[in-house]
């Protein structure tokens, strides 16, 4: 499915929530199953994990060369968690928006209302547990925190939330339904991609042929 296949210009999808939601899964879950959708590129100073795939996901630097990046202009927000930058790369972002794909971006809440400030036209989806302590198991289950870290994201988690109104929709990813969760989304960009204000261009051209035809319309009277 192509959620834009007559627009000219892609949507960017910003796909938010606390660490342990499932965001991940879910973004995969839509690159794996439906057509049309990129995922977009952050740099990340901390270090590579060997479950880390070999795809487009992150892109990993020192600080020294993610704050001059930074300073450059080609890092559109900049967040720090767990000790490390995370950022989103701009010039790929805004090249594949510009070739008509659907980006997909998988940022913390506050890297997401930045986003929003720069690009008013984006989606913002809040990505929900079912209940606070689905986060926990999650987090426990990847086996990749300390006890310190921990305490860390769960904390911020439960700031996280309270953004829940910053955003445009919200969809619940229930344990063991991330299919679904994946689903909705894409209903969502589809939706907003029959919006009136993304589709000027069509209207133009449907007023031109019409002036252009109407004369050669058949009278009322005419059988």
């Amino acid at each position: 499915m192509n959620c834009c296949e007559n627009c000219p210009r892609g949507q960017l999808i910003v796909i938010s929530g606390p660490s342990g939601v499932g965001k991940g899964t879910v973004v995969s879950l839509i690159l794996e199953t439906y057509n049309g959708f990129s995922r977009s590129k952050s740099l990340t100073t901390r270090p590579r994990r060997d479950r880390d795939p070999n795809d487009e996901k992150y892109e990993f630097c020192d600080r020294d060369t993610f704050n001059k990046r930074f300073e450059e202009g080609d890092i559109l927000e900049r967040t720090e968690y767990g000790g490390n930058y995370y950022g989103t790369i701009r010039s790929e972002l805004e090249k594949g928006v510009e070739e008509g794909k659907n980006i997909l971006m998988e940022i913390d809440v506050n890297g997401a209302l930045q986003i929003k400030r720069l690009y008013p036209h984006a989606i913002l989806i809040c990505l929900l547990p079912d209940k606070f302590s689905d986060l926990i198991t999650r987090l426990r289950t990847r086996g990749t925190e300390d006890p310190e870290n921990m305490k860390i994201r769960l904390d911020e988690a439960k700031k996280e939330i309270t953004y829940f109104h910053e955003f445009d929709y919200v969809v619940v990813n229930s344990s063991g339904k991330a299919a679904k969760a994946a689903e909705e989304i894409v209903g969502i960009v589809h939706a907003d991609s029959l919006r009136t204000a993304r589709h000027n261009e069509f209207y133009k051209e449907l007023l031109d042929s019409l002036n252009s035809e109407g004369s050669g319309c058949p009278d009322a009277n005419d059988n």
